[in-house]
């Protein structure tokens, strides 16, 4: 993997991450956003607004991230049990203690707030302190008031059975990621996030069978090819826009129902597959100008650290802000300001931690400094 390609990864990275904290800024009901669901208020212009952010134009982050994971772990990977071993050690520490480390921190956070008087109203302490106290604080590793952390519990599952998903696509290269695909679409009951599976398989496949994912550089100084891969990137970005909105109004203006809900789900599925593509090639064609930008490579290094410190600390921000702001517009207001401010206080901490402790700073990110 080349200079380039790293830095790329670091950088699309941290657009995701943006893009991941913008989804869990949607203030709207119902907030759990899923790839079926209906907007409750309608045709409001605020709600369809941050739906068509939150739930369309964002939603290539997740899966970008479960690609990365894939190919970062398989791209330098010949199987043996030694190796598989001493990767899974590896990934327990980059993933098993970030999330027992960041459970019990917002576990803590949110039986605080829960005790202070009145604020155990608000939905996600009722919600995680309720269900704790009602099963047991140990309910938490299954469903982690660090709602956000589902990814590392599924990365690990992921790297758990990675023999089965390096034998799949090493000897029957794109046959497990078409099925695994189709389980995408349809959304059908599996063990493991569907999602995951599929895109950290896809990951897999390119790394195992080192095809290679550079993007434009690949097409060396031949000036018609790089015009043409502007063209078609131009193409995926209206398409991926264009097709946000229509997944928003539709959401919005749609009596629910199956068939409604199974339209929904074949649109998301489509728009995210769309976004990803289209943003991979934004960065050949434009992010890739910041790539040596000391602003820009500052601020990704702290990708981990805004992932797992943002929530639930600004879910119930949210909550407590638009209970004090009853005015037309509020909704809009803290939906494009906080997560805003959450980035850059995340940035901050973690910078103070980082120089200060930064052997705490390295569990807290499961060693990814």
């Amino acid at each position: 993997m080349n200079e380039y390609l790293s830095k790329k990864i670091r950088i699309l990275s941290f657009f995701s991450i943006v893009g991941v904290v913008f989804c869990h800024a949607y203030n709207y009901y119902d907030r759990f956003l899923q790839s079926a669901t209906f907007i409750a208020e309608g045709a409001v212009p605020g709600a369809m607004l941050q739906f068509f952010i939150s739930n369309a134009l964002v939603r290539f982050a997740v899966p970008l991230f479960f690609m990365f994971s894939g190919y970062l772990f398989f791209v330098k990977f010949e199987f043996s049990w030694k190796g598989y071993l001493k990767k899974v050690l590896k990934r327990v520490y980059s993933l098993l203690v970030p999330f027992l480390l960041w459970t019990a921190l917002a576990g803590v956070l949110l039986y605080f707030v829960y005790k202070m008087a009145g604020l155990e109203r608000y939905s996600i302490v009722y919600e995680k302190i309720g269900l704790a106290l009602t099963d047991g604080v140990w309910v938490w590793l299954i469903n982690s008031p660090a709602f956000q952390l589902w990814y590392l519990s599924d990365l690990f599952k992921l790297v758990l059975i990675s023999p089965v998903i390096y034998w799949l696509v090493k000897k029957c290269k794109l046959l497990p990621v078409i099925l695994f695909g189709i389980l995408w679409i349809l959304e059908l009951f599996f063990i493991i996030n569907y999602e995951g599976l599929f895109f950290f398989t896809i990951g897999a496949y390119l790394a195992v069978n080192k095809i290679s994912i550079t993007g434009m550089t690949d097409l060396k100084e031949s000036v018609t090819d790089k015009e043409k891969y502007k063209r078609v990137t131009r193409i995926l970005t209206i398409l991926w826009i264009v097709g946000s909105f229509s997944y928003a109004l539709l959401s919005a203006t749609t009596v629910p129902s199956l068939g409604a809900a199974c339209m929904l789900m074949l649109l998301y599925k489509i728009n995210v597959a769309t976004g990803i593509f289209a943003v991979w090639r934004l960065y050949d064609v434009n992010f890739g100008k910041f790539q040596n930008g000391k602003f820009i490579n500052a601020l990704s290094t702290y990708t981990v650290f805004i992932f797992v410190s943002h929530e639930p600390l600004q879910h119930l921000l949210t909550d407590v802000l638009l209970e004090k702001m009853v005015f037309n517009g509020a909704h809009t207001l803290v939906y494009f300001v906080l997560p805003v401010v959450m980035i850059l206080a995340c940035v901050l901490v973690g910078m103070v931690l980082k120089k200060l402790c930064p052997k705490v700073y390295s569990l807290m990110v499961g060693g990814r400094i």
